[in-house]
């Protein structure tokens, strides 16, 4: 259970960098996560803790769109069927779990997704 939450925090890490603006007028409108795991899990409270900053910080409202199920899969089906705009983000844990979801879901990783970076890390 440490290692999936360590795992979590560090893909959580993706979504702060993932919303770091590549241009001046980013965000326009509210961002969307969507969360693959259970409301009131690890991954679930730590975006939920974060979510509130970010919001302050771009000044728009940060979304947690809780769509568990699958491993994943679930979230990465909404991910795919959501518009490549930048607002809508899918943190993931671990490296196996960024490949697994996405793929089972019928997106090509390395094509369809664009991992950002690391949002946090949690030791045992």
């Amino acid at each position: 259970m440490k290692f999936l939450a360590k795992c979590t925090l560090a893909a959580l890490a993706i979504l702060a960098v993932a919303l770091a603006p590549d241009r001046a007028e980013y965000p326009e409108r509210n961002i969307t996560v969507i969360m693959p795991f259970p409301a009131g899990g690890a991954s679930d409270i730590t975006a939920r803790l974060i979510a509130p900053k970010l919001s302050e910080r771009f000044k728009q409202t940060v979304i947690i769109d809780n769509r568990a199920g699958a491993n994943g899969s679930l979230g990465a089906v909404a991910l795919k069927q959501a518009p490549a705009d930048g607002y809508t983000l899918l943190p993931q844990i671990c490296e196996a779990r960024c490949q697994e979801a996405p793929q089972a879901a019928g997106a090509e990783p390395i094509k369809n997704l664009w991992c950002k970076g690391t949002l946090a890390v949690s030791t045992y």
